[in-house]
């Protein structure tokens, strides 16, 4: 199973501007072009390579292996490291770095990442702070690259680096070229190898020039995601770099997408090279995206010197408006505990929730602070909240405070504004906030959903939907087992709860958008998103309506109904190989298949769950959840009878061709003809409720079985 997730992918072909070297370190490195070129001066050839016998060896050694080393990253990583040791010898005004930082080698013994479904994510490079390196792994100043380091997780990493070599031709000519200038004076011209390859590569005309380039990119911002996401909120953004062979080029994340520069030549560009390396060796924390959202502020009391890097930002405070009863706003200060929920994706949302207490107090019960980054001009989250529980929709969060316009953080006032200046306020990128807002804290329904109570909890929310819908004009747009959440009311009923509505739009009488979220990214989470909005993510896009919320009901309630449980027991290998039971591990697979692999393979996978049969029997309830398969099934042949009805009609000719006018009423698009509605959805599974409640259990199992 392909291990490079598909959002990653999609991130990298739709949200990629490409700069010149030049811009990316004045911009993102804060360092403008004449420091650049008076730090080169300074580093030049002679110095470098005579000034340091490491070098000299290093970048022999390289150049030599590369054609035989596919990952010289044990040489590229002394190199660096020399010339941050050397710079301050050679740089007469260079200012002392307030944040000093170590480039080392990777291997299983320093940081080997592995997931449940075994794929390994190794980073050949880290970029860490020198001071979680022991004393005894310095010689001379200077990383010993022999000496292992055990124990180093993402929250201690900066960046990581992948250095590998895609040609196979040799660099002994680039190398010779580079000894060359450090004994005669001459412009730092490249050698004749890379004038040709300068004039062939492909700058910002084509995204990547060979597939291994985009594999490794890929593997590059899966590293960029798997750090923001397991920093616990305190990256705002992550710098990368991806060296092949003599060249490299620069990237940078954020919510906002992804900034590469153009390639560099940078053994060719040796002292230009050190001084982009110094550069970075300049960085304070906030520069390496350290530290959380400005609005934040830190605890006063300091960080151990052995762990420079925040874990986490319990302890971070911020002042927020409460509106009293009475109508009086006071100011209040809300302090973040522990972290309660992340969910990190590379260009987006990013939500992250804490849990909070606030002075003065203002509940009795729990709180929590939501943070998600959002396009600036999209409705807030409160206000989608405020209008459906004004127009009678229950089963909503409870809000106490939010953020304001004016006190948002804004991406253009970070690196996105100044690299990509707009008088007419056409921007080159979708310009995004932080936001802020408090909820009462309610527990998630995953915890409770039982075979007693699943059918209760789905029809409750089937109805909230459809009360949204037509009470509120809302459509949510982003069901997920994650966004169900519950309360327990004082007579000991679940009630249910809707949760995040980052992502939901007002809709006219068919269902258009008409205000609200004005995002051009995708919506819905991965696993739980309706097949057509897979489609949409790489075609025309199709509006996001009802009834694909409705699917995701059905795709969360049949996850609850295979996924085992804490006390599920292992078939036995006779059920197994008669096709009537499922290991623990081919459950987790099948879920897994929602989720990894390209989109299109999981758009296949998800459209056959809908409208096959054979597809579906695939998904064998839990014992525990056994009974509970005639009600997905009834489900399931609502969706079925519907796609399969129109598969063949006029809607296919909407989804992909930019009609002026629907070839069909827009009430049949929104509904396929009447066909998926919460009517339809409780008539079908009304057969169900009544044998469920004279205790019949059997009749429809063989439909998983058969």
């Amino acid at each position: 199973m392909d291990d490079i997730g598909p959002i990653v992918r999609h991130d990298l072909r739709h949200h990629v501007k490409t700069v010149t070297v030049d811009q990316w370190i004045n911009f993102i490195l804060d360092v403008p072009p004449e420091k650049i070129a008076h730090w080169s001066r300074c580093l030049n050839y002679k110095k470098l390579l005579h000034g340091s016998t490491s070098i000299m060896k290093y970048l022999q050694y390289y150049c030599d292996r590369a054609s035989r080393d596919p990952c010289p990253r044990s040489s590229w990583s002394t190199i660096v490291n020399t010339i941050i040791t050397l710079a301050p010898t050679l740089i007469p005004d260079l200012s002392a770095s307030t944040f000093p930082l170590l480039f080392v080698q990777n291997d299983s013994e320093v940081m080997d990442i592995q997931r449940e479904d075994g794929s390994v994510h190794s980073p050949d490079v880290l970029v860490v702070p020198e001071s979680i390196i022991p004393d005894s792994h310095m010689s001379g100043g200077v990383h010993n690259d022999e000496a292992q380091i055990d124990g180093i997780s993402w929250g201690d990493i900066l960046a990581c680096i992948t250095v590998q070599y895609f040609r196979r031709d040799s660099l002994k000519e680039v190398f010779e070229n580079c000894k060359l200038k450090a004994t005669k004076t001459v412009g730092p011209s490249p050698c004749s190898s890379t004038a040709k390859r300068l004039n062939s590569d492909p700058q910002s005309s084509i995204l990547f020039a060979t597939g291994l380039e985009r594999r490794h990119a890929e593997e590059l911002a899966s590293y960029a995601l798997e750090l923001l996401s397991s920093t616990s909120g305190t990256r705002t953004h992550c710098l990368q770099l991806l060296v092949d062979g003599d060249r490299l080029r620069l990237w940078y994340y954020d919510a906002g997408g992804i900034i590469r520069s153009e390639w560099m030549y940078w053994i060719d560009y040796l002292p230009k090279f050190a001084a982009i390396i110094v550069a970075f060796a300049q960085l304070g924390m906030s520069g390496w995206g350290v530290g959380g959202i400005p609005t934040l502020k830190p605890p006063s009391s300091p960080r151990p010197p052995t762990s420079p890097l925040p874990k986490s930002l319990s302890g971070y405070t911020l002042t927020m408006t409460h509106k009293r009863k009475d109508g009086v706003e006071e100011d209040v200060k809300v302090t973040l505990q522990d972290e309660v929920y992340s969910q990190y994706c590379l260009v987006g949302r990013r939500t992250i929730v804490y849990g909070v207490t606030t002075e003065p107090k203002i509940s009795e019960k729990p709180l929590v602070l939501k943070m998600s980054m959002q396009e600036s001009d999209q409705t807030p989250e409160n206000e989608f909240i405020e209008h459906a529980t004004n127009s009678g929709v229950d089963h909503l969060p409870e809000v106490h405070m939010w953020s304001t316009k004016e006190s948002e953080w804004h991406l253009s006032s970070g690196v996105w504004g100044p690299l990509f200046p707009s008088d007419d306020g056409n921007r080159e990128y979708r310009d995004q906030s932080q936001r802020l807002i408090v909820f009462t804290k309610y527990k998630p329904i995953e915890e409770i959903i039982h075979p007693r109570n699943m059918h209760h909890i789905m029809m409750r929310l089937i109805q909230c939907l459809h009360d949204l819908r037509y009470k509120a004009n809302i459509v949510h747009r982003d069901i997920s087992l994650g966004n169900l959440m519950y309360k327990q009311l004082d007579d000991g009923t679940i009630w249910l709860i809707l949760n995040d509505f980052d992502l939901a739009v007002i809709v006219d009488d068919n269902g258009l958008p008409v205000a609200g979220n004005a995002s051009k990214h995708r919506t819905g989470t991965l696993p739980f998103m309706a097949h057509e909005l897979l489609q949409d993510m790489n075609m025309v896009p199709i509006t996001h309506y009802l009834r694909h919320d409705y699917e995701s009901v059905f795709f969360v309630a049949l996850s609850c109904m295979v996924r085992p449980d804490a006390d599920f027991v292992e078939p036995t290998k006779t059920d197994v190989n008669a096709g009537t039971g499922l290991t623990r591990k081919a459950r987790k697979n099948l879920l897994k298949e929602w989720e990894l692999g390209s989109l299109k393979t999981i758009f296949n996978t998800k459209r056959g769950i809908v409208e096959k049969k054979d597809d579906l029997r695939k998904y064998l309830p839990t014992p525990a959840m056994r009974h509970y398969g005639p009600w997905i099934a009834g489900f399931w042949q609502v969706l079925s009878t519907a796609y399969n009805a129109h598969s063949n009609t006029n809607i296919d000719i909407e989804r992909f061709f930019d009609a002026p006018e629907p070839p069909v009423p827009q009430q049949n698009i929104e509904t396929l003809g009447d066909s998926i509605t919460l009517e339809k959805i409780q008539e079908r599974l009304r057969v169900w409720e009544q044998r469920h409640a004279k205790g019949i259990t059997t009749g429809f199992v063989p439909f998983f079985t058969a």
